[in-house]
């Protein structure tokens, strides 16, 4: 967890990356540190490939963890394997259909594929169990607004809370997502990271990882975030 503070809150890779070789140093490794070293190091230093690998051995020790299901299904669709990605969503849901991530994930992956019926089901679900969280809010009021209930998305986003001051920002760089703007949302989630958003790698998981670091703003964006860069 000290890793994870130095990553989410300090946004100190270095440090991060010496107390997770600490977690790492007796075997048998934990799952639940698997768990939490996949999204919150390794993917946001653009480090894919291990952390799919990372996270095999936890999923077969605690094959039942739908957050590392998850975690793993937003890492494939981030690295363009999309079938593999929907499939484990969906396996996901069979399993829980109220499982807030995996149906808030399966709608933005579905509204950046123009797939907006879809998708407005799945934010619908999403917002009725998690109405209160950020990205809840602003996927269904991106696909609202995408789809022409402006009046909708616009009470939905004015009624999201405001206690924090990432919140609602976060909440719109969502709804740009869901909008197919990114150039807009990465505007939001500067205000977001200037906030000390711990939550904004959620903005960056699955396809609209490449989406955002495509964007004019995001070399700005990646230094706020102390991130080398060369990450990918």
């Amino acid at each position: 967890m000290l890793a994870v503070v130095a990553a989410l809150y300090d946004r100190n890779w270095v440090e991060a990356e010496r107390r997770w070789c600490l977690a790492f140093a007796r075997e048998p490794v934990p799952a639940m540190v698997r768990f939490h070293y996949s999204p919150f190091f390794l993917e946001p230093l653009g480090r894919y490939a291990e952390s799919l690998a990372n996270l095999e051995p936890a999923l077969a020790a605690e094959p039942l963890y739908l957050l590392g299901r998850v975690v793993r299904a937003t890492g494939l669709c981030a690295v363009g394997r999309m079938d593999e990605g929907l499939a484990e969503f969906e396996l996901v849901c069979r399993v829980d259909p109220q499982f807030a991530p995996a149906v808030g994930y399966l709608a933005r992956e579905y509204a950046l594929a123009g797939r907006l019926d879809e998708a407005r089901t799945f934010a619908e679900r999403a917002y009725a169990s998690v109405p209160h969280h950020p990205n809840a809010a602003g996927m269904l009021a991106g696909i609202l607004e995408r789809m022409g209930d402006r009046d909708r998305a616009r009470s939905i986003l004015e009624a999201h809370g405001r206690e924090r001051a990432w919140s609602l920002p976060r909440a719109r760089a969502e709804a740009a997502l869901a909008c197919d703007r990114a150039d807009v949302a990465i505007d939001y989630l500067a205000d977001a990271v200037a906030a000390r958003d711990p939550g904004v790698w959620l903005l960056f998981a699955g396809s609209a990882r490449a989406l955002l670091r495509a964007t004019r703003r995001w070399p700005a964006v990646r230094a706020s975030l102390h991130l080398p860069p060369d990450i990918p």
